[in-house]
């Protein structure tokens, strides 16, 4: 089986007129019925065949490529003015998007999971920071003492500018705190990010984002569609 698609195309979903990013005869899905392969090719289109990194979620150009029913496909490059969509759709299957709706909940899911681990580890954030000056408070007035005397000892002088032994000793330990917690609300982030690039309606004619608790009830508030 192939499907050309494209505004032109063979698909049984409409193009529409504001997605002039794709082209008349856009990109073709080959299904061999022998063995079950599929493969996306580009037709030489003007602004591209993308399809979407299951680890990133970014998109990645293609000109010819062995797909899976559920690769996300975008033409076009974007979902303003292109057409993204599941390449099972090409079969126009009678439950419509339920299968990508339960493929959104479980990637949901895991994004969910992965955020509440590195919340977790956030949680006690105030209390790492208290701790830290705490901490540094601590070594100023006591360690920091210590190391002079230590010079002294060992080297017949002590450190001329006690202020700046004290911050030379301090500041390293206060930048490994704060950059565990840069790294951690970082993290969090490209969860988040990661996230949205995953949670769009599976609708060729919507593509829109889908807010968690829509993904969690298999619905789309944009399009109704799903």
């Amino acid at each position: 089986m192939k499907v050309i698609i494209g505004r032109t195309g063979t698909q049984w979903f409409p193009i529409e007129d504001k997605q002039w990013n794709v082209s008349g005869e856009h990109a073709e899905i080959d299904v061999n019925p022998k063995t079950g392969i599929w493969t996306l090719k580009d037709l030489d289109s003007k602004n591209g065949t993308y399809i979407r990194d299951e680890t990133t979620g970014q998109l990645r150009r293609v000109s010819q490529i062995k797909i899976n029913p559920m690769t996300f496909i975008c033409l076009g490059g974007d979902n303003k003015h292109g057409c993204c969509f599941y390449a099972r759709q090409i079969e126009h299957p009678n439950d419509r998007f339920r299968e990508e709706m339960r493929y959104l909940k479980r990637k949901d899911d895991e994004f969910e999971q992965e955020t509440t681990k590195v919340k977790k580890k956030l949680k006690n954030i105030r209390v790492w920071q208290a701790l830290a000056s705490a901490v540094s408070m601590f070594l100023i007035y006591v360690f920091a003492n210590k190391i002079d005397e230590l010079f002294d000892m060992l080297l017949g002088f002590s450190i001329p500018n006690a202020t700046l032994m004290r911050m030379i000793v301090v500041v390293p330990l206060i930048v490994v705190i704060f950059e565990w917690i840069r790294s951690k609300i970082d993290k969090l982030e490209d969860i988040n990010k990661r996230r949205e690039l995953f949670n769009q309606c599976p609708n060729p004619q919507c593509s829109k984002h889908i807010p968690h608790k829509s993904i969690q009830n298999s619905e789309c508030p944009g399009c109704n569609g799903v």
